[in-house]
């Protein structure tokens, strides 16, 4: 999207995104940079959900809804 292609040119190396979108991580070559595209998903209908750790990065998850 020209949204997250424009944050990126901004310099924000990370672009985490939500609503009723599709689940997904997508890595992005920006120069030199390697910038990552981050959608959540929706935690209503699909019960996706993004976690991060220090040391494995993000990780889609999906089944611990906590709307329910």
């Amino acid at each position: 999207s020209t949204y997250i292609k424009e944050q990126f040119s901004k310099g924000y190396d990370v672009v985490i995104m939500g609503h009723t979108h599709r689940a997904d991580i997508i890595e992005q070559k920006v120069g030199e940079r390697t910038c990552l595209y981050v959608n959540c998903g929706d935690l209503r209908k699909d019960e996706t959900f993004v976690t991060y750790h220090p040391k494995a990065g993000f990780a889609i998850r999906t089944g611990l809804s906590p709307l329910k």
